[in-house]
């Protein structure tokens, strides 16, 4: 018991405010802390020590579970990174959509054939990927963002 209530009633009133639980709350802030690190020009090897890991394979595990990025793809801003995109009907608007091998890595509503600012809004976080504009390669992610049944595991969004 903590301050009279249980741990799990801690937890659910932290869910209910932040929409996390502490531990993801905390994986959070050492991922972004670790971000940091890394456009700061420190090494990985630093960067995982900095933020307070036991190691380069927890910030690794960090960055893929959570970003679907490894810690060296985000140093290099996407150099060594192919995101496909290409804009897709939906039931709202045309929808932008970005995604790298291991996720969406944006989805944007816009105006049909609208995509400049799309793309520099959803794209500035790696300026260094390969960009190639992908209709095919992107439509079945497309047809499963509004299906009732997204496959299993669902979409992996990298945030």
């Amino acid at each position: 018991m903590v301050a009279g209530n249980s741990r799990y009633h801690l937890i659910r009133q932290f869910r209910r405010y932040t929409g996390l639980t502490p531990k993801q709350y905390l994986e959070d802030l050492t991922l972004k802390r670790a971000k940091l690190l890394l456009d700061e020009s420190a090494t990985v090897k630093h960067a995982d020590f900095q933020a307070g890991l036991s190691g380069s394979a927890r910030l690794h595990d960090h960055f893929v579970s959570l970003e679907a990025v490894t810690p060296r793809e985000h140093k290099l801003k996407g150099r060594e990174l192919v995101i496909r995109y290409d804009q897709h009907p939906t039931p709202f608007d045309n929808m932008f959509l970005a995604e790298i091998k291991r996720g969406v890595c944006a989805l944007i509503f816009i105006e049909k054939d609208d995509l400049g600012e799309a793309m520099d809004i959803a794209l500035s976080q790696w300026p260094q990927a390969t960009l190639i504009k992908d209709q095919q390669g992107t439509e079945n992610t497309a047809s499963r963002v509004f299906s009732a049944n997204p496959g299993a595991g669902g979409l992996h969004l990298i945030c």
